[in-house]
C-alpha cells in the first residue's frame, strides 16, 4: 500500500472576512474561512506561485464520476516558468457546495504529451466520499481526518496499473495570521499537520510550509480574478 498525498486534492480552502457584530468573546470559528464562490462557476482565478502558474476553474454544469451524477469539477491548469517541465491539469470532483464543508468523491491528473498522447494520467477514486470539515473548527481545535482509495495509473510507455493509498492526519485550526501575497498583506488561516504548516485565503492555499521536504514549500506571488486582485 503507497500514501502519497497531492497537496491539490485534499486540500483546504478558505476566505477570511472580517466579522463584525455578534459576541466578542465567541471563539474565533474556520467557518469564517468559507467562500463557496470560489467553488462555483466564474471567470478562472490565476494564482502564480514561485515557479509555476495555476489557473483555477470551475466547469458550468454538473458531471458524473465514478457512477456518482451530480458533481462538480474544479480544474487546475498548472504552467512552469521552466519550459522544460510539462504542464499538467487536475480535476477535483466534489458535491455542490452549500455550506462550509466539501465532500470530495476523488480526483484526475494528467501531465504533459508525448506524441500527442497524454504523457501520464492518474485517475483517483475514494473508498468513500471525503467530507472536508475543516472549516467548522474553533480556533484551538484539532481533528483526525483519513482518506483512501485506488489510484489508476497510465501512460503510453507502460502498462496500465493500480494501487491503493492510504492518507490519516490531524489538523489543527491554529487561528488568523498575515501573509503576503505580492506587494499586499491579508488575514489568513493558519492552520498544522505536525510539522507542516499552511496557510489559506478566500478558498486557496497560498503559503505551504514542510520542513522536512522544503521542495514542496509554496508561496503565492500573485493572486487574481478577472484581471484584479482576488
Amino acid at each position: 500500500m503507497v500514501v502519497e498525498k497531492r497537496w491539490i486534492f485534499v486540500s483546504i480552502a478558505c476566505v477570511v472576512a472580517a466579522c463584525g457584530g455578534g459576541d466578542s468573546n465567541a471563539p474565533i470559528s474556520a467557518d469564517a474561512c468559507f467562500d463557496a464562490n470560489t467553488f462555483a462557476p466564474g471567470p478562472a482565478i490565476v494564482q502564480k506561485l514561485e515557479n509555476r502558474t495555476m489557473s483555477w476553474i470551475v466547469e458550468d454544469g454538473l458531471t458524473t464520476f465514478n457512477g456518482v451524477a451530480g458533481l462538480i469539477t474544479r480544474t487546475a491548469v498548472i504552467s512552469y516558468d521552466d519550459s522544460r517541465i510539462m504542464s499538467s491539469a487536475q480535476k477535483s470532483f466534489y458535491e455542490p457546495v452549500t455550506g462550509p464543508k466539501i465532500i470530495y468523491h476523488g480526483h484526475y491528473y494528467s501531465s504533459g504529451s508525448f506524441l500527442n498522447l497524454t504523457a501520464v494520467s492518474e485517475t483517483t477514486v475514494y473508498s468513500a466520499p471525503f467530507v472536508e470539515r475543516r472549516y467548522t473548527m474553533k480556533e484551538g481545535e484539532s481533528i483526525d481526518f483519513s482518506n483512501s482509495g485506488k489510484i489508476r495509473r497510465e501512460s503510453p510507455a507502460t502498462v496500465p496499473y493500480e494501487y491503493e493509498y492510504t492518507i490519516v492526519g490531524t489538523a489543527k485550526f491554529e487561528g488568523f495570521e498575515e501573509v503576503s501575497i505580492g506587494d499586499r498583506v491579508v488575514k489568513a488561516c493558519k492552520f498544522s499537520e505536525g510539522k507542516k504548516t499552511d496557510w489559506h485565503y478566500r478558498g486557496m492555499r497560498i503559503q505551504w510550509v514542510n520542513p522536512d521536504r522544503p521542495a514542496e514549500n509554496i508561496r503565492t506571488l500573485s493572486l487574481t480574478r478577472s484581471g484584479e486582485a482576488y
